[in-house]
């Protein structure tokens, strides 16, 4: 019985340390609309994040200061990747997808010149299949693919030589319906996730190919509305995130093969209306798996799993977890890394989110209400209504506006009777759940 009480004492230890080695970066944006949507970097120094609501910074001391690079509202940056330290990629979820802003039908931008300029990626060619791209990987400095949209129809962009051409492979309604992430290991073997069949909540799947694309094989469905994100921590270890599910548990699936196979990892038996987004192993051991505003831990390779607050100021969904070398780092609302437990946290500054209010007036309310809110300092404010994983509806306010009290009357036209209505504005973010009565 000591020894069973010492053991228990030791992995709470453990537990307690790894969730602090997270770090929240102290000088990095905030990610428009809801979160920053991927992030890449090139070496240990320079990396990029996106996000939807048209934005790229670009970091060159590991994240410790950040600077915007683009600017481009209308546009939704969902993803990107860089060959080098100069040549990038950053596709585009395109218009009368989910983000209702989104009106510019260019599906991927190129910059030469580390970020400083982009410009539409030319010799992709013309189709009416390419909506938009929601997942992207620079393989080697030659090779990148590229796949979306989510929503269909479904398509893998590939180019063998770093750009200047480029093939679309489309996919039958028997293999996908729509794509969102990919992961090769090789110019010619890799896999892409996303959704089989039509409709919320039906049916995810991964796909395989050997031959650069071409071709693909179904490896593993499963019942919910998509695979969103894939991460493979080396060759034959991988992981994907089953993004919404109205009933069951929680859970991942992992394959020990490269791929080949793929099981059911639960991290959480309650799990009714559920939205997952990310997840990321450090080691065999260390992994998060992350979404509607929850992060879980596991330092037992996936056999157990706690619930961890990743963010000291309020609870963040993390869209994407990347390694480079020994460092990792995540994305959500902020820019979050990893740092070795045994250094101990940073001194990360606090911020004060009292001064930052909204409130939805009634709430639960029926067919309109009123939106209070504060702005405690000058400068950008997103106000936007997200599902309960933090998918985007409706962005009420996206504009400057100065320190004070605001008020504006809402209409909501969406269909979800639970929803949150979160205010972004500078270091500051506050959000309030809404309850509709006139909804099912």
């Amino acid at each position: 019985m000591k020894y069973l009480m010492t053991l228990s004492a030791v992995l709470i230890i453990i537990t307690s340390s790894f969730a602090q080695s997270w770090q929240v970066l102290p000088n990095a944006p905030i990610g428009g609309y809801w979160n920053h949507d991927d992030i890449t970097f090139t070496d240990q120094n320079t990396g990029w994040v996106c996000d939807i609501s048209g934005q790229i910074y670009k970091t060159t001391d590991g994240g410790d200061n950040w600077t915007n690079v683009a600017d481009q509202p209308g546009t939704s940056f969902r993803c990107i990747a860089f060959l080098d330290d100069q040549h990038g990629f950053v596709g585009n979820l395109g218009p009368m997808g989910w983000v209702n802003q989104t009106s510019d039908p260019t599906i991927m931008y190129e910059t030469v010149n580390g970020g400083s300029t982009w410009a539409p990626v030319s010799g992709l060619p013309a189709s009416n299949n390419m909506k938009g791209i929601c997942g992207l990987q620079a393989i080697d400095e030659s090779n990148i693919v590229g796949v979306g949209r989510y929503d269909g129809p479904p398509v893998l962009v590939k180019s063998t030589d770093a750009g200047a051409t480029w093939t679309v492979k489309t996919f039958s309604s028997a293999e996908a319906n729509g794509l969102v992430d990919v992961h090769f290991f090789d110019p010619d073997t890799g896999v892409v996730v996303g959704n089989k069949a039509g409709g919320w909540g039906v049916e995810s799947v991964i796909l395989y190919t050997t031959d650069g694309g071409q071709n693909f094989e179904i490896k593993h469905t499963s019942t919910s509305d998509h695979f969103w994100k894939v991460y493979f921590r080396d060759r034959m270890n991988g992981y994907a995130q089953i993004s919404y599910y109205y009933t069951g548990p929680r859970k991942i699936v992992v394959t020990t093969d490269g791929g080949l196979t793929w099981s059911d990892v639960i991290y959480d038996n309650n799990a009714n209306n559920y939205e997952g987004l990310g997840v990321g192993f450090y080691d065999e051991n260390l992994g998060w798996a992350s979404g509607g505003n929850k992060t879980y831990q596991t330092v037992d390779g996936g056999s157990n799993w706690n619930k961890i607050s990743i963010d000291p100021d309020y609870e963040d969904t993390i869209n994407r977890f990347v390694k480079v070398g020994d460092v990792m780092y995540a994305v959500g609302s902020r820019i979050y890394k990893y740092i070795d437990p045994t250094v101990g946290p940073a001194n990360t500054p606090q911020v004060d989110n009292t001064l930052c209010k909204i409130s939805c007036n009634p709430n639960p309310f029926n067919g309109s209400a009123t939106i209070n809110y504060t702005v405690p300092e000058d400068g950008h404010v997103n106000i936007g209504v997200t599902s309960i994983g933090g998918r985007l509806i409706e962005l009420l306010v996206d504009e400057k506006q100065n320190a004070g009290d605001y008020t504006i009357e809402y209409n909501p036209t969406y269909k979800e009777k639970f929803v949150g209505i979160t205010l972004i504005t500078g270091k500051y973010r506050r959000n309030v759940k809404v309850i509709r009565e006139d909804k099912n």
